[in-house]
């Protein structure tokens, strides 16, 4: 990957790794918790959110390289935090990029009859080895592909907010009847929060971003602004269009384009299918900013074999870390695919993750690096804390993904053994 990622080709990355799954099947989950109060979650995690997303992105300014989240905790507090960061991340979108593609699968084999007979795990393999293929032969992140696949995913997108919004009816926000219990607030800001993570998909490639210092701080606060926007946008659409209506369907997009397109139902399908040909093209963009965790680790001597994984081809893809990401993802998901263990386990991850950079923040503040109040990073750990405390109480409930403890253990051990041969 050449240096050459120009701030809007760093924003349109994060949007496209941002909008995913969670834009477009949140709205049924959120109108089943919350009625017409549903929007008002978003505006909730998107404010809880902001004091980490500030944070985050100051960091960045100060350590913008490659790696980022693994550069902030090892620069401010040690090497085994920035271990922890880095590994556990490299961990977390590796499964969550899995999973992605097995929810893809699994759409495609219950709509295409040729596929039904299949088994899925194989096409969870095909897929993933096809997408690990098209980066280690030159389809960088920073290629034309990214427009293309930019464009399947402004599709549903804007179909959504036109036919959302050309259907709305003010009657379906009744909020005479609705309510907001402590116990739905619980439920419904994770299930939001999980469709605002992925800005920090410009921590990992900040080395390649045109003027990082100027420039990369500014990218992060954008894209998560944007999809802030867009997420409060079309959970306005999908309720005010289909009312009490949304929290009985499975597949959103399809129960709109049904009611847009009348008797047209194939013209709804189509639509329905590029909402998860979208979450492809997020996981393509994932595995390929990803893998560069996996390169900074093995630079700072973290894991063995340092000279193969950070070998990269004539197109400049570090090709084994990108084989060993797909080996890694393929693992997981063939182990278990069960999906609420899997999802606690990615946030539970991805958060700590933040928690650690919320203190390398603070840290960084006393030596009056940072440019935003001191509260702010403060406030970051706060968001972090409550994030992984309902993480650890759905772990009690949901149980754990014992193929990410695996690879996780085995990373810390590793680790350790090769700081003790040094």
């Amino acid at each position: 990957m050449n240096k050459t990622l120009t701030p809007f080709s760093a924003i349109l990355l994060a949007l496209m790794t941002m909008i995913g799954g969670g834009l477009f099947v949140n709205p049924r989950q959120l109108a089943e918790t919350l009625g017409a109060l549903s929007p008002f979650a978003y505006v909730l995690a998107s404010l809880l959110m902001f004091p980490l997303i500030l944070t985050i992105a100051d960091l960045t300014r100060l350590q913008p390289l490659s790696g980022g989240l693994y550069v902030y905790s090892k620069q401010y507090i040690g090497s085994f935090a920035g271990f922890l960061s880095g590994w556990t991340y490299f961990l977390a979108k590796s499964t969550s990029a899995a999973f992605l593609l097995h929810t893809v699968n699994s759409f495609f084999i219950s709509h295409v009859d040729f596929l039904a007979p299949i088994h899925p795990l194989l096409l969870d393999g095909a897929l993933i080895a096809l997408l690990t293929l098209l980066h280690i032969i030159g389809v960088s992140i920073n290629s034309r592909i990214k427009y293309l696949f930019a464009a399947i995913k402004l599709t549903p997108l804007i179909f959504g907010l036109f036919a959302g919004f050309y259907l709305f009816n003010s009657d379906n926000f009744d909020f005479n009847s609705a309510s907001l219990s402590l116990e739905q607030a619980c439920t419904a800001i994770p299930v939001c929060l999980y469709a605002l993570i992925g800005f920090e998909v410009v921590c990992s490639i900040g080395g390649f971003i045109e003027n990082p210092t100027r420039n990369i701080k500014r990218t992060i606060i954008i894209a998560f602004c944007i999809v802030s926007i867009i997420t409060v946008l079309l959970q306005i659409a999908f309720f005010g269009s289909l009312g009490a209506g949304l929290s009985g369907t499975r597949e959103p997009m399809l129960a709109l384009g049904s009611v847009f397109f009348g008797n047209n139902l194939w013209l709804a399908k189509l639509v329905n299918s590029l909402v998860f040909a979208s979450i492809t093209g997020g996981a393509f963009f994932m595995l390929g900013s990803n893998c560069w965790n996996l390169v900074t680790l093995a630079q700072n001597n973290h894991l063995p074999f340092k000279r193969i994984l950070t070998k990269v081809n004539k197109y400049n893809s570090p090709w084994v870390s990108l084989l060993l990401q797909g080996l890694t993802s393929f693992t997981m998901i063939s182990i278990t695919t069960q999906q609420l263990a899997l999802q606690n386990m990615v946030i539970f991850s991805i958060f700590s993750c933040f928690l650690m950079n919320s203190i390398a923040a603070i840290s960084a503040g006393r030596s009056g690096l940072l440019q935003i109040p001191s509260i702010v990073p403060v406030l970051a750990i706060g968001t972090c804390a409550y994030v992984i405390g309902l993480c650890f109480i759905n772990m009690l409930q949901y149980g754990v993904s014992f193929s990410f403890l695996s690879f996780f253990s085995v990373g810390i051990l590793t680790s350790a053994l090769i700081s003790l041969r040094r």
